[in-house]
């Protein structure tokens, strides 16, 4: 159970899809991606222990935090399979993220936006279960930035698949207002264990 105190309605928790500041304040505070932005701008790692770039800037390795899961019943795993799947949400050639302009540098990306090819051709491949790599059709000197985006946090393709929540559904997530601003918030949400 989470409680904020939220001035405005929030509409959607979908971390690909939640374009309001509220609804994106609370996803920051329930979930991590693979990079974290301070409130002084400056970039440190989320989920990850570590990251290589490439010396052409254009592939990025990220070496997740052993021992994050999903707060379902089975504690399951958060893997590389959960920040590839989220990244083929975005560019869904049907409903794309409308942040799918943000990550425009990965490879591929347009092409499967406009369906000439399959989300497996995207650039975010998983190498391992702890390792997913980004390849980026040209450098870009923001997209660590933008990896701390709401937008780039995981999202379980099981419980998107299998849950109750439809794909549908979960994009179009209400919550509940009680007493016109506390808001109660019943989700899925991937967090770190204390060191």
């Amino acid at each position: 159970l989470v409680r904020y105190d939220i001035s405005n309605g929030v509409e959607s928790l979908d971390p690909q899809f939640a374009s309001e500041e509220n609804e994106q304040l609370v996803i920051y505070n329930m979930m991590e991606g693979l990079m974290r932005q301070k409130p002084s701008g400056e970039l440190t790692n989320g989920a990850i222990e570590r990251y290589e770039v490439s010396d052409d800037q254009k592939v990025y390795t990220f070496f997740l935090v052993d021992g994050m899961v999903w707060d379902d019943k089975e504690n399951t795993p958060v893997t590389a399979h959960d920040f590839v799947f989220a990244f083929q949400r975005i560019f869904n050639s049907i409903y794309p993220s409308p942040f799918a302009s943000m990550f425009s540098s990965i490879k591929n990306s347009q092409q499967v936006l406009s369906g000439q090819l399959d989300a497996s051709s995207l650039g975010v491949q998983p190498l391992d279960d702890h390792t997913v790599r980004f390849t980026l059709s040209y450098a870009d000197p923001a997209f660590l930035e933008s990896l701390a985006h709401s937008s780039a946090m995981p999202c379980n393709q099981v419980c998107m698949e299998e849950s109750f929540l439809s794909a549908e559904l979960f994009r179009h997530l209400h919550v509940l207002l009680l007493l016109g601003h506390l808001v109660v918030l019943l989700l899925q949400v991937a967090y770190r264990p204390d060191p």
